[in-house]
C-alpha cells in the first residue's frame, strides 16, 4: 500500500493495538520486551504503510542527531580527505554520519564555524 498520508508513530501504535513505547521499543531493536506475535504485528503494519520515522522528530526526543562534524584546514590537502574518507567508514559502521566543513586556513572561520556546529549538532 502507498503511504500517501504522513503516518507517525501514534498512528502505527494505535493500529497494532499497543502502547507507543512498545512500537518505539521495535524500531530501536528491543524486541525482549514484547511477543513475537506483537513484533510481527508491528512490522507488517510498519510493511503495509510503508512507515518510516521522522528523523526531527526522533532528534527531539533523543537528542542526538547521529552527526559528526570533522573541521578541516584546507579540504583540497590530500591528508584532510583521506582522514575524511576513513573516519566517515568508522562512523558510518556505528550509525553516525560525518560532515567534513571547510576552515579555508581561517581561524576566524574556524571559530565561527565551531560555534554554529555547537548550536546545531
Amino acid at each position: 500500500m502507498a503511504n500517501e498520508e504522513k503516518l507517525n508513530i501514534n498512528d502505527i501504535a494505535e493500529r497494532a493495538g499497543v502502547s507507543i513505547a512498545t512500537v518505539s521499543r521495535y524500531l530501536h531493536g528491543r524486541l525482549e520486551k514484547m511477543s513475537d506475535k506483537t513484533a510481527n504485528r508491528i512490522k507488517q503494519i510498519i510493511e503495509e504503510t510503508g512507515y518510516v520515522p521522522n528523523a526531527s522528530a526522533v532528534q527531539l526526543m533523543t537528542q542526538r542527531s547521529g552527526l559528526i562534524a570533522i573541521v578541516a584546514a584546507d579540504v583540497d590537502d590530500y591528508f584532510s580527505t583521506e582522514f575524511f574518507k576513513g573516519a566517515s567508514s568508522i562512523l558510518e559502521a556505528e550509525s553516525y554520519t560525518g560532515v567534513l566543513f571547510d576552515t579555508n586556513s581561517s581561524v576566524k572561520r574556524e571559530a565561527s564555524l565551531l560555534d554554529r556546529i555547537s548550536n546545531k549538532i
